[in-house]
């Protein structure tokens, strides 16, 4: 049975265990704002806080009720594109869906003057933000600055339908970001992404894993150890991609059409984001749980370790490739 067809892609065997009855809307909104200033993520909220001079805004960010800027307020003149959103600094998964994918519900990106994202941390944001095609002033926002902008567009930040990333935010990645992959892939056509670098949700059993992923021609991968369009040209040229949760599988938007992912979870913690993703580009699903372990209480539910059966993994992928 498949399930996720009318959005390009499929869900298979079950159904998943989250969000497979969600309903998404293939369009979003923007606020177009006059006289708008930002004042960091609301720290109890993890939204964004703005005072402006208009009263309806999306229930994701925050009004004050003033809108004239005050001491110490950076003035933008001009247009204002916001992209900035809460953990948008912190985790590639942020970054990509919330921070540069929202990028495709403003106006043609050259009409700008100026644009707020995230602190600039990491590499990878210093990789991907070029390739979406911003000419204007790049401001960076904190909880310490505070931007007044005469006409500022937010688009939403609720990632359409409760935490589900929309089908136009992996279109516009797609569009902005494949024509510059590298253009040959390192690595075969059958992949299975490790995390032995992160510390968290690893298997248990991946001696006997990799045994087995070896024996069916697959390739293990970190991607850490390759640059950005590095691993888009990976994934994108791979037709079957095994991978425990995680941020990584971000790039699952990349993916070639009728790609088979199968993602890997702890019973402890189980998302549907890469469901949708995948399925956006155009890829097959399937999805695996693990055995019941005891509960790490030094960790998190989402950072527990895996343990799936060899058995169970093998039996998987014979159903997925027959």
């Amino acid at each position: 049975m498949e399930f996720l067809n009318e959005i390009g892609g499929g869900a298979h065997d079950v159904k998943h265990p989250i969000g497979h009855e969600r309903q998404y809307e293939t369009d979003a909104y923007r606020n177009s704002l006059e006289n708008l200033t930002y004042y960091g993520n609301h720290p109890s909220h993890g939204v964004n806080a703005f005072a402006g001079s208009v009263t309806l805004l999306s229930d994701d960010i925050r009004l004050k009720e003033y809108a004239e800027p005050e001491e110490g307020d950076i003035v933008l003149h001009g247009k204002t594109a916001f992209l900035a959103a809460p953990a948008g600094d912190l985790n590639y998964f942020h970054w990509m869906i919330d921070v540069l994918a929202r990028a495709g519900r403003l106006d043609a990106l050259e009409s700008y003057e100026h644009i707020v994202i995230n602190t600039l941390n990491y590499p990878f944001q210093f990789a991907t933000f070029p390739l979406i095609g911003f000419k204007g002033k790049v401001h960076t926002a904190n909880y310490d600055v505070s931007f007044f902008s005469e006409e500022m567009h937010v688009p939403s930040l609720r990632r359409v339908g409760h935490r589900i990333p929309a089908d136009w935010m992996v279109n516009f990645l797609r569009e902005q970001i494949l024509p510059y992959r590298a253009p040959h892939s390192p690595l075969g056509d059958k992949i299975f992404i490790t995390r032995l670098k992160r510390g968290v949700r690893t298997l248990t059993n991946m001696a006997e894993v990799s045994t087995l992923l070896r024996r069916e021609g697959f390739q293990e991968v970190v991607l850490e150890d390759y640059n950005f369009l590095e691993q888009v040209s990976i994934i994108h040229s791979a037709t079957m991609i095994i991978a425990p949760h995680g941020a990584g599988l971000t790039n699952t938007a990349f993916c070639r059409r009728g790609a088979k992912i199968l993602e890997l979870f702890s019973p402890h913690y189980i998302s549907s984001l890469f469901y949708f993703i995948s399925a956006f580009a155009g890829a097959d699903y399937y999805f695996l749980v693990g055995e019941e372990e005891e509960f790490d209480p030094n960790r998190n539910a989402n950072s527990q370790d895996i343990r799936i059966s060899v058995a169970v993994i093998e039996a998987m992928i014979k159903k997925i490739l027959s």
